[in-house]
């Protein structure tokens, strides 16, 4: 089998990275490092065919269809060539937390207009109903554990697993269309995951063992959007826990984030981008322009099926007004080595919030909430989920949430 490694290729690699949806953005690089290693001859790319051991990778990865591969084997799918992706190991602890006397986990089910939301409740030994945190997880089809087939990176377990241990009980869910919850993810906008986690909140604040008054929410990039909104409309939240936030539209994120993470590819990668005259940024404007031209839930995008309803609303949607409304203390926190959300939003966010607001850029933190030694770069994201989320951010984020339960509990009592 034999592979066209021209330009033609190339520009199909472009319009897939600016596609896709956060967490295949690593995927994307890989793809770009693979080609790479298929055609090493920078002057030579351009309609250069390469031996299939080395360029049978590029294919349908790449979303372009089986009609750039000749040969008997032009229908083989890429997973036979790139072998599919070593697992993260399970980084919770919820064996641990099933044999504790002092932590109970239930399957608990919200309904959201016509879908059905199932997640774990981890309750936590206490004689009056207490506080508890609903976790939010970032944007892409992520399960209850922020996981998904392609990058298992376990933000919500591992945070779910130290607040028990820091006596806190927590709720998180898988999103639409995910593992035990209905619905379609494909077909789901921004606010209907708003419209989710605010029915998270209806089913929290109706049982008997939590305080309506001490529900705390942490969200992680999307779901710190979605943190957001519901702060802004909901003022008897006790406090709201922001991580990798953002302050400015999702389209001046999105054109911020292809800027920083196609200037973290390989310099062979860049190389062969500028011999072919490829400019990534504005490819990804062009791309943009076409999601919003879309009316429809989904769309393809040169073959790739996106959930283009929820990016029509990621990028109209500007959190500053409902920074602006918040009245229950915020925390925010980002890593100084976050390349999808800019780390400088931190103090503007602060600068909105006229409520209590913190805000705090880790050092050496990547959007993963993993720390990163070397240079910002999603090529590493398939080992950093390996590791466990970073102690500092789990023990700020506790830790504040815990001198919040402290206060509300020293102002009501008599």
């Amino acid at each position: 089998m034999r592979l066209q490694c021209g330009a033609e290729l190339f520009d199909k690699f472009v319009e897939f990275f600016v596609a896709q949806p956060e967490w295949d953005l690593a995927k994307a690089d890989s793809i770009g490092r693979q080609i790479d290693r298929c055609c090493p001859e920078v002057a030579g790319v351009v309609g250069q065919q390469c031996a299939d051991e080395r360029c049978e990778v590029a294919e349908v990865i790449v979303g372009i269809g089986a009609e750039k591969i000749v040969g008997p084997q032009r229908n083989r799918l890429a997973h036979d060539a790139v072998g599919p992706l070593d697992p993260a190991p399970n980084l919770t602890l919820i064996d641990d937390l099933e044999q504790s006397a002092l932590v109970e986990l239930f399957e608990m089910s919200i309904s959201s207009g016509q879908a059905t939301l199932v997640g774990t409740l981890v309750m936590v030994d206490q004689t009056a109903p207490g506080p508890v945190v609903l976790l939010l997880s970032g944007s892409g089809p992520i399960d209850r554990n922020s996981n998904t087939k392609k990058l298992a990176i376990g933000v919500m377990g591992q945070l779910a697993d130290h607040l028990a241990g820091e006596g806190l009980a927590s709720f998180r869910y898988d999103k639409r269309g995910v593992g035990a919850s209905g619905g379609d993810y494909k077909s789901t906008g921004l606010y209907n995951n708003v419209a989710d986690a605010a029915a998270a909140i209806d089913t929290l604040r109706a049982r008997a063992d939590v305080d309506p008054d001490r529900i705390f929410v942490i969200g992680h990039s999307e779901g710190a959007l979605i943190a957001t909104e519901l702060a802004a409309t909901d003022p008897s939240l006790a406090g709201v826990v922001l991580l990798a936030g953002t302050a400015t539209d999702g389209e001046q994120v999105l054109r911020w984030q292809a800027e920083h993470v196609s200037a973290s590819l390989p310099r062979p990668v860049k190389l062969l981008l500028r011999v072919l005259r490829q400019d990534v940024v504005r490819t990804q404007s062009k791309r943009l322009a076409t999601i919003k031209a879309t009316t429809g839930d989904t769309a393809r995008i040169q073959l790739v099926k996106i959930n283009a309803k929820w990016f029509r609303e990621f990028m109209a949607h500007d959190p500053a007004p409902s920074l602006e409304s918040i009245q229950t203390p915020v925390l925010a926190l980002t890593g100084s080595k976050d390349i999808q959300v800019n780390p400088e939003d931190i103090e503007r966010i602060c600068q909105l919030v006229p409520s209590d607001c913190s805000g705090q850029i880790i050092d050496d933190l990547t959007h993963l909430l993993r720390k990163e030694a070397g240079p910002p770069s999603v090529r590493t994201y398939k080992k950093q989920a390996k590791r466990q989320v970073d102690a500092r951010l789990l023990a700020t984020a506790s830790t504040w949430i815990r001198e919040q339960v402290a206060q509300t509990t020293k102002e009501t009592t008599p």
